[in-house]
Order: structure tokens, then C-alpha cells, then sequence
């Protein structure tokens, strides 16, 4: 990529996994991308980063350009419990449970107040409480914050509002965390269950509890997924592209919204175990354990596809241990933790 957000040495496009960073000493427990910027999060705490800085979306100033991982977000020892990015941000969650940010956001994606709309380094956008754990989400121009404990969850959002996504009435932009919804866990109905996930495309978003139940769903929805149809619907999996949304309902996959680059799914597996998406691309794994893409390939990321699109499974890539899967702006990415199989 232009902007070796792939960590790698060189700036082509590559249509075939090639080994990007080897950790032996710790375990990644995710990718986060941004629109020319990587972040990998280790289970010790620390971020490594690479790509565009010219924003300070990697968090410090100086180099525009980050040519291969290096620490980053690790300022008098920071440790790291959560990371999300955007088009040209990053919001982290530190181990004192500070959300910070950094980068730059025209519409409010930095959540640092209507005034400021760009930082080289990490500023406090929220204290989360005493007694809540917090857990980020996010998408192109937005950031989602879901704050739980055993009692309660609160969501609460900030970045762009045009298509409402966040909150009625529309608004160019939310730039400080607003209450989205909150959740009773006590409450006899809801008893057992709270928010699992946030599932956020470019202009809407759609709340999963634990029971994997949609629980809510807002903004401009992708075409043909109607909130009355699949509201209260129970999903084994869900990922949101810019402007599709994907499903796995009853062991089939089921895809919504716009197909211009082939985004939609027409293979109807009852194949898919799990999957994960990318900005126009997903990327699944089969129940045989292969790894496998589709959708907008122009940039390699769908494997070597002669159109650049496909809407059938594109194999990828086949595993030798526990596998996980991040789809990112044009980027896949496939974490293989090492166990005995794979060192032998």
C-alpha cells in the first residue's frame, strides 16, 4: 500500500498473506486499522503501529510516515487495554480506564469538544467511572464506547451524525461522548444478558446483546435490511462494511446493502463459521478451518482475483492453529497463534 500500513518493507499491493510481524513472546488480541494506518494491540498492553502519521493518528509527531511496527501509545509505560481506529484516528482505553485520542477528526471523531479537531498526541476525551469496564468500536468517522459492569451497560458515541446514526436529530457532527442507550441488567426481562457488540458501518450502527439479540439499529440502515423485520433477531454473527451489512442467521449467511464491488455475498454458505469485515471486503473462516474472502479486492486484500471483486468465497489461506481474522481498509489480516502444531 501506498502508506505501508501493511508493516512490510516495500509499498506494493500484495495479493497472497505474506508474514508481517512475528511475536513469540506475546499474543496479539487485535488489529485495528485506519484508513492508511495499522495498530496491533499485544496481550501485555503494548501497541505497535505503522503506516500514515501525518495526523498523528499513531500518536506522536515528527515522522508523517511510520515504514514498519514500531511501539507506539507507550508514553511512561502506558498500558493498553483496548484500541479502535477511524479514517485518520485513534482512540485507545489505557489500564486507569482513560479513553484517549488522537489524530484528526473533521466531524468529531477525535470526541475532544467542537473546538478541537486534531491532535499529534493522546488526549483525554473520558474518565470511565470507578466499578465500569469499557470496551471500543468504531468506523470511519466514529467511535463507539460501551461502558458495563455487573448491573448496567451504557453506550455512548461521538463523530459524525448526518445519516442520525448516533442520535435524533441529525447533526453534522456529536464531538463529545453522548448517552446512546443504556441497558438494566437487572431488570427481570433483560436478566443474564447486556450488550455484546456494536456493529457500525459508514452511516449506521446496530447493537448486539449477549444473547445475540439485535437490540437496536440506527442511522441509514443498508438497503433491504428493515428494522422491523430483524429487530429482536437472533444472529450467530454480524459485520457491517461502509454501506452492507452481514449475517450469520441458522448457520447461513445473509448480506444487505449496496453490491457495486460485489460487497453481498452470493454463496449462501451454510459453510461460514465466523467472519470479519473490512471497509468493502470480509474475510471468514469455513468449518473445515480455511480462511476465505469476498467483496472489493481491487488492493489484493481478496486474493488473486482477476476482476478485483467477487461475491463467491475466495480461498485464502489454510491455517495451521487458532486462527483469528480482522478485516481493515483494504487490508486482511490473519493472526495464527502459535501453539505446539505450529512451532513443530
Amino acid at each position: 500500500m501506498v502508506w505501508v500500513n501493511l508493516g512490510l518493507d516495500h509499498f506494493e499491493d500484495i495479493n497472497e498473506p505474506e508474514l508481517s510481524l512475528d511475536c513469540h513472546e506475546s499474543k496479539v488480541t487485535k488489529v485495528s486499522c485506519g484508513g492508511n494506518h495499522s495498530v496491533v494491540l499485544l496481550d501485555d498492553g503494548s501497541v505497535l503501529g505503522c503506516g500514515d502519521n501525518s495526523k498523528g493518528q499513531l500518536g506522536f509527531g515528527g515522522d508523517s510516515l511510520v515504514k514498519s511496527w514500531q511501539k507506539v501509545f507507550d508514553k511512561n509505560g502506558m498500558i493498553v487495554k483496548d484500541i479502535v481506529c477511524g479514517w485518520e484516528f485513534t482512540v485507545i482505553i489505557d489500564s486507569f480506564n482513560g479513553v484517549y485520542s488522537c489524530g484528526e477528526g473533521l466531524k468529531g471523531e477525535l470526541g475532544l469538544g467542537p473546538d478541537i479537531r486534531s491532535s499529534q498526541q493522546l488526549s483525554l476525551v473520558y474518565q470511565i467511572p470507578q466499578g465500569y469496564q469499557g470496551k471500543l468500536f468504531g468506523s470511519l468517522n466514529n467511535c463507539v464506547l460501551m461502558l458495563y459492569n455487573d448491573e448496567e451497560c451504557k453506550v455512548y458515541g461521538w463523530g459524525a451524525n448526518t445519516k442520525e446514526q448516533l442520535l435524533e436529530p441529525k447533526s453534522r457532527k456529536v464531538s463529545s461522548p453522548r448517552l446512546l442507550l443504556e441497558f438494566d441488567n437487572t431488570n427481570a426481562q433483560a436478566q443474564d444478558s447486556t450488550v455484546a457488540e456494536v456493529s457500525m458501518g459508514k452511516d449506521f450502527i446496530v447493537v448486539v446483546d449477549s444473547k445475540r439479540e439485535i437490540i437496536d439499529m440506527r442511522g441509514k440502515l443498508p438497503s433491504g435490511f428493515v428494522k422491523e423485520r430483524w429487530l429482536g433477531e437472533r444472529v450467530e454473527c454480524i459485520g457491517s462494511m461502509w454501506t452492507s451489512i452481514h449475517l450469520i442467521q441458522n448457520g447461513r449467511m445473509i448480506s444487505f446493502g449496496n453490491d457495486k464491488y460485489k460487497q453481498l455475498s452470493r454463496s449462501g454458505s451454510t459453510e461460514l463459521k465466523r467472519f470479519s469485515t473490512g471497509s468493502e471486503h470480509g474475510v471468514g473462516m469455513l468449518e473445515d478451518g480455511k480462511v476465505i474472502s469476498w467483496g472489493w479486492g481491487e488492493h489484493g486484500n481478496c486474493g488473486e482475483l482477476n476482476g478485483g471483486n467477487t461475491s463467491e468465497f475466495s480461498k485464502l489461506y489454510e491455517p495451521r492453529g487458532e486462527t483469528d481474522l480482522y478485516g481493515g481498509y483494504a487490508t486482511t489480516w490473519i493472526v495464527e497463534h502459535e501453539n505446539e502444531e505450529t512451532v513443530g
